[in-house]
């Protein structure tokens, strides 16, 4: 099985913006009104899923740092999706309402956003050594990219978590299997509203892996209470994004000042961008007091 090698950050965002009419999650807006706004409750998503051969056939590769990752090709899931009886998902939903996210119905899951390879780049540049032997969390996994990489460097196990469980079935679990198929047996996926995740599984980690979960502020109480529940004493949480995101009011300051209120964290900004859209990532860990 040939793949298709993707060159750089800028030309693997543009591969996965699809046609849809949002480039950012700063610009989403809400999509068509024939869209409900129903919470998804958490489940558990098999890892045993029936990969559907057509959304694999020319899988692309991706590096982050000097590690290759091979993904599925969203074009190719989406036109496929086009073709089946399967009219409903929300997935499809997106793309006829030509936006990459539709607040509280589809969040985005099959786009790698920016601050996912900025994240990737650090741990492995920075901290090469973290994942040894240790559980991981790609919480808001989307393609996973983060799972897989804890998967490479070392994690004993991963768990992906991602609001839709379409995009679990269709990109995350075909994206582990075309690394390691061998490496399902190590995973857990997981998909609906942070509040019920906490609430169904009590599992507890060592690592937490975040990138542009902060984008509505709204939630940013939400994702700091489930990190909380999730980390195991002594463990890290990272988290990366962009300094601001316009029309739904999220930024990385937003998030910081929820978590500094909250006391139960020391944050610590450890990357700022040097160029470019203006982004940062924050690594979370219990206080000494706590």
């Amino acid at each position: 099985m040939s793949s298709r090698h993707v060159e750089g950050m800028k030309c693997t965002l543009n591969m996965f913006t699809f046609n849809f009419g949002c480039i950012d999650k700063s610009q989403a807006t809400q999509g068509e009104s024939a869209v409900q706004n129903a919470v998804p409750v958490a489940q558990q998503i098999p890892s045993k899923v029936q990969i559907d051969k057509e959304c694999i056939k020319n899988p692309i590769t991706v590096k982050v740092e000097d590690m290759e990752v091979r993904l599925v090709d969203p074009y190719d899931v989406v036109n496929h999706l086009k073709t089946s009886e399967l009219k409903d998902l929300v997935a499809l939903q997106a793309d006829r309402a030509h936006s990459d996210l539709i607040p509280g119905v589809y969040e985005g899951g099959m786009k790698i956003w920016e601050s996912t390879f900025d994240l990737g780049s650090l741990v492995l540049k920075k901290v090469p050594n973290i994942f040894d032997n240790k559980s991981t969390l790609d919480l808001g996994c989307g393609s996973g990219v983060l799972g897989i990489l804890a998967l490479k460097m070392g994690s004993k196990s991963v768990h992906f978590h991602d609001y839709n469980s379409e995009v679990l079935s269709l990109v995350t679990i075909p994206n582990v299997s075309l690394n390691d198929e061998n490496s399902l047996d190590r995973c857990q996926f997981w998909s609906g509203d942070w509040e019920s995740y906490d609430q169904v599984d009590n599992t507890r980690f060592d690592l937490i892996l975040t990138s542009e979960t902060i984008y509505n502020a709204k939630n940013h109480k939400k994702l700091h209470d489930v990190i909380k529940s999730k980390l195991n004493p002594g463990g890290a949480a990272y988290v990366a994004g962009k300094m601001y995101y316009f029309g739904v009011g999220g930024s990385m300051k937003g998030f910081r000042q929820t978590v500094e209120n909250e006391k139960i964290f020391d944050v610590t900004s450890i990357w700022v961008s040097e160029e470019g859209v203006k982004r940062e990532i924050l690594l979370l860990e219990h206080t000494k007091a706590s």
